[in-house]
């Protein structure tokens, strides 16, 4: 909600252009390919690993958020659903449990793109919860109120969430979204 919508716009048709994959959305492209004291650790990483060209996902989460933000809600599912584990568990490069939300994927300056790591990191997970019930769902908390604002996505039209929220639980049912 930082810059203006037609900014806003303008970045994250970039974001589609250059950084946009099946498995999430890169954190910067093309990757480092030598270090660089300047620019900092992140060029001492693999090209293609973690931060360096890779999915980060606390940041491809964020993305996720700015697509429905700007009322995307088709790419910002597909984004979402993209970096769920079960979704990748018969991909043979993700080779990490198909049950646990990774930190980071290989990006395609990697010779393992789509490989998984740092498992277990549960910031990731939070954030993918937390955007998922916000923003994918539609259902968030405000400081006026809980705000329930489901968004039309294709094949998508029904849903039931128990939200707890300042001390109550809400049995939300939506339908026909």
């Amino acid at each position: 909600g930082i810059a203006p919508p037609d900014r806003a716009k303008i970045a994250m048709k970039a974001v589609t252009e250059r950084l946009l994959k099946p498995y999430g959305c890169l954190l910067l492209a093309p990757a480092y390919s030598k270090v660089d004291p300047w620019v900092g650790y992140i060029t001492r990483y693999a090209p293609g690993s973690r931060e360096n060209g890779g999915v980060y996902s606390h940041a491809s989460t964020w993305a996720v958020q700015a697509y429905a933000m700007l009322g995307d809600l088709d790419t910002a599912y597909e984004v979402f659903r993209g970096m769920l584990p079960p979704a990748k568990a018969d991909q043979d490069a993700y080779a990490v449990e198909p049950y646990v939300m990774p930190g980071n994927v290989d990006g395609p300056d990697s010779p393992l793109e789509g490989r998984a790591g740092w498992t277990w990191y549960t910031g990731s997970a939070a954030w993918m919860l937390r955007i998922g019930l916000d923003w994918i769902l539609g259902i968030r908390a405000t400081r006026s109120g809980l705000l329930v604002e489901p968004g039309s996505i294709e094949g998508f039209s029904e849903y039931r969430v128990k939200r707890k929220f300042r001390g109550d639980t809400f049995d939300i049912r939506v339908s026909g979204t």
